[in-house]
């Protein structure tokens, strides 16, 4: 699995602070100076930074979430990674249908559901994204092969645990 290390919490803070600052010495100055000329560039720039906060809003939560669901799971804390790895794929969705971060997003989830005995759950997020794999690209890496490697696992563990129980079953 792949970290970004980027903090959501610092880059949002950042420019939110940032161009806030900018408009309100850019107000300060322009209200208070013989010149205001320069005041406007001050305000500008704060604009600047307020619009991209809002414009990279869903692509910094995603890689939050993103980031959050693999420390999670590098630290065998499923329930947690499973939380974060949902609202991951939900702001990757935003990112359109063409993108290859959906995928990469249910496939982890379903890795997650899998450790979790949550076979029927994991196997369809297997199967949506390998149909989110099949017709994207994009920025994400294309896992497909990876993925449907995954779910061959999946099928086999599940045939071998319904083996075992038939087996069970027949012994008695």
């Amino acid at each position: 699995m792949e970290v970004r290390r980027i903090s959501y919490f610092g880059v949002r803070q950042f420019l939110f602070y940032t161009g806030l600052s900018f408009l309100m010495i850019g107000a300060m100055w322009l209200a208070t100076a013989d010149q205001p000329g320069s005041a406007w560039v001050l305000i500008a720039l704060g604009i600047v930074s307020l619009v991209a906060l809002v414009l990279w809003y869903s692509e910094i939560l995603w890689i939050h979430h993103h980031n959050a669901g693999t420390a999670a799971y590098e630290h065998k804390n499923y329930d947690k990674a499973a939380l974060h790895y949902r609202k991951a794929a939900h702001y990757a969705e935003r990112f359109g249908q063409n993108d290859n971060r959906i995928g990469q997003d249910l496939d982890y989830l379903a890795a997650v559901y899998h450790f979790l005995k949550r076979d029927k759950d994991a196997e369809q997020l297997f199967q949506r994204a390998l149909d989110v794999y099949g017709h994207t690209s994009g920025p994400g890496p294309d896992h497909k092969a990876a993925v449907q490697h995954d779910l061959d696992l999946l099928y086999t563990e599940i045939h071998k645990t319904s083996g075992d129980t038939d087996r069970g079953a027949q012994s008695s």
